[in-house]
């Protein structure tokens, strides 16, 4: 009865982790989090880029317009803030979903914090420019 994470390599990159877990009645099966073009753009699902979008087992996937990546609607946030890269790094690396998440909402608020000191640092350098 223990968890169990599966990595699905398709082709040179990890396209998708799925979890899967055996309870005494069923075996349930977790969706993946990315899927790489050239897993789906020629597929069944190949139908998600004329409508933006697909719902598979009830977890609903949006096209990433700059990688052309099916991202699970729950990762879309981490995706546009810090980037398909940084995302893309933190599933390869953990297979667990809660630490990923974990990982890229504390990147998130770090790399929010440096936008936020990059402002207050261009604000008081104009300022200094305008008084000499």
């Amino acid at each position: 009865m223990g968890i169990r994470w599966d990595a699905v390599r398709v082709c040179d990159s990890v396209l998708a982790w799925i979890q899967v877990w055996k309870t005494e009645k069923t075996e349930r099966e977790m969706s993946a989090i990315l899927m790489h073009p050239d897993y789906w753009l020629y597929s069944q699902l190949s139908i998600a880029r004329f409508y933006g979008g697909i719902t598979i087992r009830g977890e609903t996937y949006l096209v990433d317009g700059k990688t052309n990546y099916l991202v699970r609607s729950d990762f879309v946030t981490y995706v546009s803030e810090l980037g398909m890269p940084t995302v893309e790094k933190a599933v390869k690396r953990y297979a667990d979903q809660d630490k990923i998440k974990k990982i890229l909402r504390r990147l998130k608020r770090i790399v929010k914090a440096r936008r936020k000191a990059e402002k207050g640092q261009r604000k008081e350098d104009k300022q200094e420019t305008l008084w000499q």
